[in-house]
Order: structure tokens, then sequence, then C-alpha cells
């Protein structure tokens, strides 16, 4: 009506239904034809069934509207550049989400220009890759595959993954290129995340591995020493009293013979080889001596203290100083006093006798964390626990790197012979682990030994 009344020819859409009640979609196109007085007499027209179009159309509409969700959910959007031209000619609205623009944006100066698109958008640590791959794919005619990251226009840094595919001329000149662009970021972070957890996994099975191997040495350690404990209480029993005897009778013909010169030297032999052999048994006795504790609070600084002085002869003897560097008088630890004081006593005898004379012993002692432990320790360290390290180093020979590992077993010594009989740091070891505490053993660069004891405060 309003196509009459305005005398113009008409071009409309509709639908109708067929006695069948099917909807048909159908195109309508006519023309007026007016008298002289411009009034019109009459109209003509075509009527076209458009339904198979109508439905191609609204398939092609959801195939859209399913593409473009696609796009979203993978965030992979498509392009294509006219080399020629140096522009981008085409690209969808996931490409331009990527960069947080949109595709008016993407197909306007400057952004449309393939040069500034890299040193906008692409890391600078990734654009000589980019480039390269490139460069590399037109050469050889082939597809690229590559990730890499962008700022997107916010600055906010992405990662990306690109797939392109150039297009050549009949005579082989490089003419337009497309692809896609998918936004990986979230792949990244997780891949990232997966590494991150990998290989806390892997330390932590590494740590567990090499815990469950300290474990099962010093289990077998601890039968070996069990069983040495039981045959050399026996021993020093049966041995300490014979020897005793011997003892009497040697000093009784020291003070017989002193007129002769030759008999008395050797009788001298005999007392010194008495006087190692009661040492001998003296360290068994200790080894076998009961696991029991008697534990109490003990003063750092007065245990070491003590120790010093009991073996002060032999450091004066020896020409050795003291520089003990503690600033905390107040330290304290749980444990047993006496055995302690062994510990402390083994330790100082053996940096005396590996200095032998004119050097020093430096010994510290100091509250830290398990961050502040710079050795490997079998004790099960905790972050919210504080740990009392003691240090003791000497300037003497060191031990020999290959028997650093040794030095705890039993019998096992570098001291020369009727200076030690290999059971001292055993012995150290042992107390140490009834204490739950442990000991590290280092050759320091500048020669000597370094010895840490690590106590956690939370005692025995």
């Amino acid at each position: 009506r309003d196509a009459e009344q305005q005398k113009k020819s008409m071009d409309i859409e509709y639908r109708i239904i067929t006695r069948t009640g099917k909807v048909r979609h159908i195109r309508l196109r006519s023309e007026f034809e007016q008298d002289n007085e411009d009034n019109v007499v009459r109209s003509f027209g075509v009527e076209q069934d458009i339904t198979e179009r109508k439905l191609a159309e609204e398939e092609l509409r959801k195939t859209q509207a399913l593409y473009n969700l696609a796009e979203q959910m993978g965030k992979l959007g498509y392009w294509e550049w006219d080399v020629s031209t140096d522009r981008l000619i085409s690209c969808s609205e996931q490409y331009a989400r990527i960069f947080g623009t949109t595709v008016e944006q993407e197909l306007s100066p400057p952004h449309n220009n393939f040069n500034d698109e890299v040193a906008r958008y692409i890391h600078e640590d990734d654009r000589e890759l980019y480039r390269q791959v490139t460069d590399t794919a037109y050469e050889q005619k082939e597809a690229w595959d590559i990730e890499f990251r962008i700022f997107t226009i916010t600055g906010d840094l992405c990662y990306v993954r690109e797939l392109g595919e150039p297009v050549f001329s009949v005579d082989g000149k490089l003419i337009r290129t497309f692809g896609t662009l998918q936004d990986v970021t979230e792949r990244k972070h997780a891949e990232n995340e997966l590494y991150q957890a990998k290989f806390k996994i892997e330390d932590i099975l590494d740590k567990r591995t090499k815990e469950l191997k300290e474990a099962q040495l010093q289990l077998i350690q601890t039968e070996k020493l069990e069983t040495i404990g039981i045959l050399s209480a026996g021993v020093a029993h049966e041995v300490k009293n014979p020897l005793a005897i011997i003892q009497l009778g040697v000093d009784y013909l020291i003070k017989k013979t002193k007129a002769n010169p030759d008999v008395s030297e050797v009788i001298n032999e005999m007392d010194d080889a008495i006087h190692r052999a009661d040492n001998v048994i003296k360290q068994l006795v200790d080894f076998s001596a009961s696991r029991d504790l008697h534990i109490s609070e003990i003063n750092v600084s007065e245990l070491i203290n003590d120790a010093l002085g009991l073996v002060n002869h032999e450091i004066i003897k020896a020409r050795i100083k003291i520089n003990n560097v503690i600033q905390d008088h107040n330290l304290m630890i749980s444990g047993d006093k006496q055995k302690l004081q062994q510990v402390l006593i083994n330790i100082f005898m053996n940096s005396i006798h590996a200095i032998e004379s004119d050097g020093m012993i430096s010994i510290n002692a100091k509250k830290t964390n398990m961050h502040g432990i710079d050795f490997d320790t079998t004790a099960d360290l905790n972050p919210k626990d504080e740990y009392i390290l003691i240090t003791i180093k000497d300037n003497g020979m060191g031990i020999p790197e290959n028997e650093l590992n040794s030095i705890f077993e039993p019998f096992f010594t570098t001291k020369m012979a009727g200076q030690g009989t290999g059971l001292g740091m055993t012995v150290v070891q042992n107390i140490l682990w009834l204490h739950k505490s442990s000991i590290h053993y280092e050759n320091r660069q500048s020669g000597g030994i370094k010895i840490s004891i690590l106590f956690n405060l939370s005692g025995a």
C-alpha cells in the first residue's frame, strides 16, 4: 500500500502457509503502471519461492554462530596479510580480541602494517625468533608453527601460538600469508605450574630416597654397634682385671730396676703398652655403656668450657690457642650432660692430635633455623623449629676426602699408632643419635676440619 501511494516499485519478502500447512518464504518484486494523471491503474510483478535460500541462510547463521563460539572457547582467530601492500586485509573478531582491539582497529592504519605489528605486539626477546621462523617458511615455501609472547594493547603479557602458511604466485612470488592465532596463556601457565609441581615432587622424592638410604645405613650401623657393644662389654670385663694385675707387677719392677737402664727401658715400654691397652678398654666400656639418657637443661657455653677444662693439659702441652667466640652465653639445650661432654672431649682430642702443635681451635655456638644450616643433615628439620648449632674448627691436617665417610666406622682411625682406638667418633655419633641430633664433618679450604653439631631446641 505504501509503495502504491508513493508510486514506487516494491521488493519484499514474506511467509505464507500452504494448504498442507507448510511455511514457505516468498520474495515479491512488483511495479506500478500509471495513467496520464499519475493515477495507479494496475500493478505487475514476480513472486519467487526463496524457502531453500532462507533455510540455507539460517544454517549459515547457525554455523557462523557456532564458529564464533568455537573461536571464543578456543581463543582462536584467523588473519590474512597482503604481502604486496604489507597490510592485514582480514581477521576475525577473536584475532582482534587477543590483542585487546577490534576488527576495525586491526584493519585500519597504523595497526595493519606488518612491521609495526611485530614491533608493537611481539615481546622484544621473541621478535628475532619470529622473523627467523617466518623467513625460513617463505624460503622453503612451507607452513610454520610457532609459539611466542605478545603484549596486548593494555600491556598484559600473553602467550600465543600461530599457524601460518604462505601463498605464492605462478612465478613463485610471495603474494600473501594467512593463518590462525591462538591465545595459549592459560595452557602455558598450567604447563609452568605442572613443571613446578613435577620439580617439587622430584625434589621431595630425591630427599625421601636420600633419607631412606641414610636410615638404612643407620639401621645397619646400629645393628653393627649393638653387636660390637655386647662383645666389647665382655672383652673389657675379661681383660681389665688381668691387666690391672700386670700393671701392679710392672709398677713393682720399675721400682726395683732403676739401677739397670736396659731393663728399665724395656719395663717402661711395657708400662706404655699397658696404658694404651687400658685406654682401649675404657673406650670399649664407654662404647658398650647404657643407652639410657639422664636428661637435664644444659647451658651450652658451660658445657663447652667444662669440656675444654678437662683437656686443658693436652691443649697447653701442644701449645694450641683456643678461640672461643660464643656471644650468647644463655643458650640452653636438653640432653645428658655427661655424654655430651664426652662428645666434645673426643672432638677436641681429635683436633689436638691433628694439629700436633702451635695451632688453633675455634669454637662457636648460635641459635638458628633450618635456613641457616649450610650442610646436609639426617635430622628431621622443621621450618618452625629453632636449633642450636655448635661449630668447631681446627687448622690441622684434615682428613682425606675418600676417608670422610668412614670416620664413624668402628675402629677406623687416621691417627698414628698409639694415639687412638678408632672408637671415639663412633661413640660420638652414637651419643648424638640418642639425642636425635646430627654431626657433620668437612675439610676446610684453608686447611683443617670443620665440625658442625646440630641440636633441636625441643631437646632429645
